[in-house]
């Protein structure tokens, strides 16, 4: 199936899976830890593939960009997505935006935001769109050990939380790898 045809294959750099089905997201999954040549993912809508994307990301050696636009995170596939971060270390730009109500729970972003802390290598993070305005405190402890240089925070609703903006200063004034 696709699984091995993805888990076998040299060639394909990058692959764009957005709005297909959860469970077409599961099945690629299997084989994505063995792949070494695709470079970027993108996805959207989790469910139950999420937690077997992100277990795969893990082990995965080659993925350098990783794009969850629209992506329900559930417990598995975010606990899942801090042990990749923390243990993978190729991925380089983390993309999570989120448009209407796909916003992701905040426990699981806080999750997301901590397995930073571990991670040398990832220098793009965009989290646009999603609450993170109270996780701004998580956010710049991470970045003092995480080299982001690109960071989109856009249409996150920083203006409703009081300390968003001094908080924002120190995640710049710490950010300095």
């Amino acid at each position: 199936g696709f699984g091995q045809l993805l888990a076998e294959n040299s060639t394909l750099l990058s692959l764009n899976f957005a709005e297909n089905p959860a469970a077409d997201c599961g099945l690629m999954a299997l084989n994505l830890e063995r792949n070494r040549t695709l470079t970027s993912l993108i996805l959207d809508g989790g469910g139950g593939g999420g937690r077997k994307v992100m277990w795969a990301l893990q082990r995965n050696r080659g993925l350098k960009r990783l794009e969850l636009t629209n992506f329900i995170m559930d417990e598995d596939a975010a606990y899942n997505l801090n042990n990749a971060l923390k243990r993978n270390n190729t991925l380089q730009e983390l993309l999570y935006p989120a448009k209407g109500a796909a916003q992701c729970p905040t426990r699981f972003l806080e999750r997301m935001i901590v397995g930073l802390k571990q991670n040398i290598t990832l220098t793009t993070l965009s989290l646009s769109g999603q609450p993170v305005g109270s996780l701004l405190p998580a956010l710049a402890e991470s970045m003092r050990l995480c080299p982001i240089a690109s960071l989109d925070l856009s249409r996150t609703g920083l203006g409703h939380h009081p300390a968003a903006i001094p908080t924002l200063c120190e995640v710049l004034r710490t950010n300095t790898r």
